[in-house]
């Protein structure tokens, strides 16, 4: 599919396919011979192997984030909302948190 100059070697597959999915293939920059292979792997841990350790470390990441992200809109409701009403949605914050 590419010639041996590292262009698109449009003579094997030209008229194969519709010319708008060419026109993609023109967008695009050929790949590279010798480059490396391309491999699956989880983006999570620096060796690319998935372990149920590393699927729990990045939920409590997004726990954590969720979390203070909460706790950052209750910080700015109490600055749009009457007294007593903040007073109710700290305690509702409270019963909600001793719940996890």
């Amino acid at each position: 599919m590419v010639t041996d100059q590292g262009e698109w070697d449009w003579p094997c597959f030209e008229g194969l396919l519709p010319v708008e999915i060419l026109l993609r293939i023109a967008a695009k920059k050929p790949p590279v011979r010798g480059a490396l292979v391309d491999l699956i792997g989880w983006s999570r841990q620096m060796d690319r192997q998935f372990t149920v350790r590393s699927a729990y470390v990045l939920h409590d990441i997004a726990d954590a984030m969720a979390k203070l992200a909460n706790r950052s809109y209750l910080n700015c409701a109490c600055l749009l909302t009457p007294p007593v009403k903040v007073e109710r949605l700290l305690q509702e914050d409270v019963v909600n948190s001793n719940m996890c």
